[in-house]
C-alpha cells in the first residue's frame, strides 16, 4: 500500500512542478511589465485618467473572459487552455515591446487580459491532481509561484529598461515562450474524461445579481463582501497610481519606481507565505482583518508625507503587510460564513466583485491624481479604509467555528 501511495505521489509531483515553473516564469513577465505601464503610457502625452484606463483594461477583459476560459477548460481540458493562454501572453508582451502609440499599448493589455487564464486554470489543474486534503497546499504552491514572479519581475524590468524601452517587453515575451515550450513538452492533461460537468449555477457565470442578493442575506456575509470591495478598491486605486506618484512627487527614475514595486511584492510575499501561514491560525481571522485594515489606513494616510527612501520603504512595507493580512482574513471568513456546498460560489462572488473593483479603482485613482495632484489617490484610499476599519470593528464577528488555517493562503498583489 505504501509503495502504491508513494508512486501516486511521485506521478503527481512532476506535473505540479511543471505547473509551478510555468506560472512562475510567465508571471515574471507580468511583473516586468506592470511597473512600467503608467510611465510608458504617460510619455504619449495622455491624461492620467487614460493611463489609469490602460491599467484597468487588463482586469476588465479578465472579468469577462476568465469564467469563459474556466468553463472551456472543463470541456476540452486544462492543458490546451494553459497553452493558449501562454501563447497569448507571449504575443501581448511582444506587442508591448514594439508598441509606438497609446493605442497599441491598449491592444497589448487587452490581449494580456484576454489570455490571462493561466492562474485560474492552474488552480483547477491542482484541484484535478491533488486529493481534497492536500489541495490547500497545492493552492499555496500557486500563490508561491505568483509571488516569485511579482518579486523578480520588477527587478528584471528595472535592470533592462534603460538599455532599451523594448527590452523589458521582449524579455517578458521570451519568458512566456519558454513557459509555453515547457508546458507543451512536459505537462500532461489533468482533467478526467469521466469528470462531471459544472453545475448549472456555475455555468451561468460568476456575478449574478440574484446570487449577490442571496449572499448578502446570509448572516454576517454582507459586511464581509463590503470589506472585500472597500479593500480591493482602495488598493487598486493606489497601486495603479503609485508609479506616477513616485515620478511626480519624488522624481523617481523608472528603476526607482521598479524598486518600490519590488519592495511591495517582496513584503507581501513574505507576509502571506510565512507570517499568515505560520501564525494566522493563532491570531484568528478577525484580529488579522482589524490589524490589516489599520495598517492599510495608516499606510495610505502617511504615504504622501513619507520622504524617500527610508521612511517611504517603511510605509510600503506596512501597506504590503496590511493587504497581506486583510485579504486572506476576508476570504477565510467568507468561506466560514457560506453554507455547506456554497463556499465555491460565494468565494466566486467575492472574486468577481474584486475584479470589478480592479477595473473601477484605477480609474478613480487616475481621476484623483489628475484633478487634485499626486497625494490624492493615497488620501482617498485612507478615507475608504477608515470606513472599512469601522465596518470591521462594528459589524464583523468572530468565525462561528474554531479558527483554523483554511482559507489563510497566500496570493499576489491584487490587481
Amino acid at each position: 500500500m505504501s509503495t502504491g501511495s508513494g508512486g501516486d505521489a511521485a506521478k503527481r509531483r512532476l506535473p505540479l512542478l511543471v505547473v509551478f515553473l510555468t506560472l512562475a516564469i510567465d508571471l515574471v513577465g507580468f511583473g516586468i511589465v506592470m511597473p512600467l505601464l503608467p510611465n510608458f503610457g504617460a510619455r504619449y502625452g495622455v491624461s492620467e485618467v487614460v493611463v489609469a484606463a490602460l491599467l484597468a483594461s487588463f482586469s476588465a477583459v479578465q472579468f469577462v473572459l476568465v469564467p469563459i476560459w474556466g468553463r472551456l477548460s472543463d470541456r476540452i481540458g486544462r492543458r490546451p487552455v494553459l497553452l493558449v493562454g501562454l501563447a497569448g501572453s507571449c504575443a501581448s508582451y511582444f506587442l508591448f515591446a514594439v508598441a509606438d502609440s497609446i493605442e497599441l499599448l491598449f491592444v497589448s493589455r487587452v490581449l494580456a487580459g484576454a489570455f490571462g487564464a493561466n492562474i485560474a486554470t492552474a488552480q483547477a489543474y491542482v484541484a484535478d491532481v491533488l486529493p481534497p486534503e492536500k489541495r490547500s497546499q497545492g493552492m499555496g504552491m500557486v500563490g508561491a509561484a505568483m509571488g516569485i514572479g511579482f518579486v523578480l519581475g520588477p527587478v528584471i524590468g528595472g535592470m533592462t529598461v534603460d538599455e532599451s524601452h523594448a527590452a523589458p517587453g521582449l524579455i517578458a515575451s521570451a519568458l512566456s515562450l519558454g513557459a509555453f515550450a515547457l508546458a507543451l513538452a512536459r505537462l500532461p492533461e489533468s482533467l478526467r474524461k469521466d469528470a462531471d460537468a459544472a453545475p448549472a449555477a456555475e455555468r451561468r457565470g460568476w456575478l449574478s445579481p440574484s446570487a449577490i442578493a442571496a449572499a448578502v442575506k446570509r448572516p454576517g456575509l454582507g459586511p464581509l463582501l463590503l470589506l472585500g470591495v472597500l479593500t480591493t478598491f482602495s488598493w487598486s486605486s493606489l497601486e495603479a497610481t503609485l508609479a506616477r506618484f513616485g515620478t511626480l512627487a519624488h522624481r523617481f527614475t523608472q528603476k526607482e519606481v521598479n524598486v518600490t514595486f519590488f519592495v511591495l511584492a517582496l513584503a507581501l510575499t513574505l507576509m502571506q507565505g510565512m507570517v499568515v501561514r505560520r501564525y494566522g491560525p493563532r491570531i484568528g481571522e478577525r484580529r488579522m482583518l482589524l490589524s490589516g485594515a489599520a495598517l492599510l489606513f495608516a499606510g495610505y494616510l502617511f504615504l504622501p508625507f513619507a520622504p524617500p527612501w527610508a521612511a517611504l520603504v517603511v510605509v510600503l512595507v506596512g501597506l504590503a503587510a496590511g493587504v497581506g493580512l486583510a485579504n486572506p482574513a476576508i476570504s477565510s471568513l467568507v468561506s466560514r460564513r457560506a453554507g455547506a456546498g456554497e463556499q465555491g460560489g460565494t468565494l466566486g462572488i467575492l472574486q468577481s466583485l474584486a475584479s470589478l473593483c480592479r477595473v473601477v479603482g484605477p480609474m478613480w485613482g487616475g481621476t484623483m491624481l489628475e484633478s487634485f495632484g499626486p497625494p490624492a489617490p493615497a488620501l482617498t484610499s485612507a478615507a475608504i479604509m477608515l470606513a472599512a476599519l469601522l465596518v470591521a470593528a462594528l459589524l464583523v464577528q468572530p468565525a462561528p467555528e474554531a479558527t483554523g488555517s483554511r482559507g489563510l493562503t497566500g496570493g499576489p498583489i491584487p490587481g
